[in-house]
C-alpha cells in the first residue's frame, strides 16, 4: 500500500519504506520516521511484514536513510 497526506508544509508517506526512499532525490528530505517490524511475531498471526530481517537488509535501509537526508 501506498498513499500519503499532505498538511501545512508536510507530508507523511505511508508505503514500503525502502522502496519509497530509493524513488527520493539526494538530500530532500528533514525527517524519517519509521516503525519497523521487530519480528516478535508468535506465529499465530503469520504476517509477512513481521519477519525478522537480515543486517544485510537493514544496511541497504540505513544507508537510503542517510543518503536523502538534509545536512
Amino acid at each position: 500500500m501506498t498513499s500519503f497526506t499532505t498538511m501545512h508544509d508536510c507530508t507523511m508517506h505511508h508505503a514500503n519504506g525502502l522502496h519509497l526512499l530509493k524513488t527520493l532525490d539526494d538530500k530532500s528530505v528533514s525527517l524519517i520516521i519509521v516503525d519497523p517490524p521487530y519480528g516478535i511475531t508468535t506465529g499465530t498471526t503469520g504476517h509477512e511484514w513481521d519477519q525478522p530481517w537480515s543486517a544485510d537488509f537493514w544496511r541497504e535501509v540505513i544507508a537510503e536513510c542517510f543518503r536523502v537526508l538534509c545536512d
